[in-house]
């Protein structure tokens, strides 16, 4: 996580059911609640409306209800087209999804609150401020070293002193896009 983090927490509703993603994001949704909870973190649960603007779009409401269900995400909550101008009154929809689990996080906040933690764990992590990630490995599930490379730019000032970088690199093909 770094502080281009999209800042927002998902809720593990559109992703292929049985992945290591998959079970990561759902747990990692209540952990991450709890951790800012515990830790004074800056966070927000602000749900998601899944909208389905006309009556041919509710099928793929259905589909995604039970991807979600499948994923062990069982807050979703259906909404009519009042229930969905009762909380967006310039919106119009025929039917929507609530997802009330979908929220957002402060990332630089969080970064600073794991800071400690990290550093308190001999050999277990690094973290590391204003640092650019050059080389990383990471064993694959088979044990072999993955080897990635990540340029980025580095942090504007303001954010450099407080800004901790912390990363994995999962696969080649994902570190070239960040």
């Amino acid at each position: 996580m770094s502080s281009r983090n999209s800042e927002v927490i998902h809720a593990g509703i559109y992703y292929a059911t049985g992945l290591a993603k998959t079970r990561l994001c759902v747990e990692g949704k209540v952990m991450l609640y709890r951790f800012c909870r515990e830790y004074g973190v800056q966070h927000r649960r602000i749900g998601k409306l899944i909208v389905a603007a006309a009556k041919s779009g509710i099928a793929k409401l259905v589909a995604l209800e039970a991807q979600a269900k499948a994923n062990g995400v069982d807050d979703l909550l259906w909404l009519s087209g009042a229930g969905v101008r009762a909380l967006e009154p310039a919106l119009r929809a025929n039917r929507a999804l609530l997802s009330p689990s979908t929220g957002i996080v402060d990332s630089h906040a969080l970064m600073l609150a794991l800071r400690p933690i990290f550093s308190s764990r001999r050999n277990a992590s690094t973290a590391s401020a204003g640092s650019s990630i050059v080389r990383d490995r990471v064993p694959r599930p088979d044990g072999e070293p993955r080897h990635c490379r990540r340029d980025r730019e580095p942090a504007p000032p303001a954010m450099t002193s407080p800004a901790t970088t912390v990363a994995a690199c999962p696969s080649r093909s994902r570190a070239r896009k960040s």
